[in-house]
């Protein structure tokens, strides 16, 4: 019989379109496929020149959450605190608030290659405790950091003209 390699991670959005100074929440999210999993470790990759990773707070899925954020990689672990407490099916590991830095466009992803140790896992509750990400299918997040928002201009005021000869009543 096969192994089941069926988990992924993702972004719960996967276009965000913000202004320079402005922050914004992403949630990283774990899909175990039809595993019942202990464990994941999620590097996130982005351009450091456009987004500064704020901060990382952990989610509900798992009941412990470490991370570490580095200059343009963070890494997110979550896992069960016990074998007899794995998961199944979908849920938010983490929070990662961005600010952005200055104009331009970069994707969020996960870098996942199974041939390096510090990469993307979903690690499966077995004796082996064998990885079953499918990294080809893991989502991605495109950041589109614009100006920031315009100063809106307030219209002028048009004083009444009740008799129409282009004074206002008010000097008229």
């Amino acid at each position: 019989f096969g192994q089941s390699f069926a988990a992924t991670l993702d972004f719960d959005q996967s276009t965000i379109s913000l202004g320079v100074g402005d922050t914004v929440d992403v949630v990283v999210r774990v899909d175990a496929g039809s595993n019942q999993i202990s464990s994941t470790d999620a590097y996130v990759i982005y351009d450091p020149n456009l987004l500064e990773a704020q901060a990382i707070t952990p989610a509900t899925f798992f009941p412990t959450v470490v991370n570490n954020i580095t200059s343009g990689r963070l890494y997110i672990a979550g896992l069960v605190d016990d074998a007899s407490s794995s998961k199944t099916g979908s849920g938010d590991v983490a929070t990662i608030t961005f600010k952005a830095l200055a104009t331009g466009s970069t994707t969020l992803i996960y870098f996942c290659d199974i041939s390096v140790n510090e990469s993307s896992k979903v690690i499966k509750n077995d004796i082996d405790a064998t990885n079953v990400i499918v990294c080809g299918s893991n989502g991605s997040n495109t950041v589109t950091v614009g100006s920031s928002a315009p100063t809106t201009i307030p219209a002028p005021t048009v004083e009444p003209d009740s008799d129409g000869d282009g004074i206002p009543d008010s000097q008229d």
